[in-house]
């Protein structure tokens, strides 16, 4: 759970616009932006993509799954705040398991605190998906990584 994080530069861009009011309400909270502060702290910011190391970043498509069952897992989009949908799957970067999977690669176990305690689980499977922001630096191509 310790490995590295690297955050797209569009996806730094957004975190910064979160933190400094510059997108869409809801603005984070107090925790939140401690959290997300945090990330971005222990993140290193990487431009473009790198060859086998796909990482998940916004609207892209993530499979988590529990390693004490297979049939436990959950397939989510991390997106800003107003975009979410949890009927959709699309989940907002202030949910702490969005949180935990920012910057993370296929094959890595994340977790996060949930009102049950901590919460482990494993990306089997990242697929990245063209940014639909075109605004921000660095969007991405279509592609997937798997383990």
């Amino acid at each position: 759970m310790n490995s590295s994080i690297n955050l797209k530069e569009a996806d730094e861009l957004r975190l910064k616009m979160l933190l400094n009011r510059e997108m869409p309400p809801p603005f984070p909270d107090v925790a939140v932006k401690q959290a997300i502060e945090g990330l971005m702290r222990a993140a290193k910011p990487v431009s473009g993509i790198i060859a086998g190391d796909t990482r998940a970043g916004f609207y892209d498509t993530v499979t988590l799954v529990s390693p004490n069952d297979s049939k436990d897992f959950f397939k989510f989009s991390m997106v800003m705040p107003h975009e979410a949908n949890v009927d959709k799957d699309l989940i907002s970067i202030f949910m702490p398991v969005s949180l935990a999977v920012l910057g993370r690669k296929c094959g890595e176990t994340v977790a996060w605190e949930t009102r049950a305690g901590e919460r482990s689980m494993q990306i089997i499977s990242l697929e990245e998906v063209a940014d639909n922001n075109s605004g921000f630096p660095g969007a991405s191509n279509e592609m997937e990584g798997s383990m």
